[in-house]
């Protein structure tokens, strides 16, 4: 809704860029705060993802858990992943995003072109963090997350195929945070 004057600076420093400041108070509450999207012949209404995270109600299912340093970087990846349409996946390092994947019916898809479009910018995803909106609901996620060098995941868990995935994180080393709530935005 707003910036600093300082990152207004950092903003202006490319071409052709547009900042818009947004006041949600100058906007009438018709709907009770239900957002609206068009959907074919219809549309698609959903209550806003305005809940609080609660680091505390947090579990870990794997054997390694994240270190304090890495928590803070996975509540950092989960916080952006919170501000992309559904099915995303996040990639950060040092706060700092690194390749996103959004919108596909494939966790595994959403994946690759979060690995691919890192990589296309010259990323190393090697000790990176991931956050997934969603659960993952197979193993082969976890499979290339581990081929790529991912020590920490955060999800929401609750997938059919959690101990299979909880089992493929430990096998891997691999330290995951479950949410027990996704962040879901179409």
């Amino acid at each position: 809704p707003d910036f600093t004057e300082e990152a207004l600076q950092l903003l202006y420093k490319k071409s052709d860029r547009r900042v818009i400041k947004f006041d949600k108070t100058l906007l009438p509450d018709i709907l009770g705060g239900l957002q609206i999207n068009s959907c074919l012949d219809g549309y698609l209404t959903q209550t806003p993802d305005i809940w609080e995270d609660i680091p505390e109600m947090w579990e870990y299912p794997t054997i390694l858990r994240p270190t304090p340093a890495q928590r803070r970087q996975l509540i950092f990846a989960w916080q952006v992943v919170k501000m992309l349409k559904s099915n995303a996946i996040c990639f950060c390092k040092n706060k700092q995003t690194l390749g996103l994947g959004i919108g596909q019916t494939s966790r595994i898809d959403s994946l690759n072109i979060a690995i691919e479009r890192a990589v296309r910018m010259g990323h190393n995803l090697k000790g990176s963090f991931c956050a997934s909106d969603g659960f993952f609901p197979f193993r082969d996620s976890i499979d290339r997350l581990h081929e790529i060098g991912v020590k920490c995941i955060i999800q929401p868990g609750g997938s059919k195929a959690d101990p299979e995935v909880i089992a493929a994180c430990n096998e891997y080393n691999i330290a995951m945070i479950h949410t027990g709530r996704r962040h879901f935005r179409h």
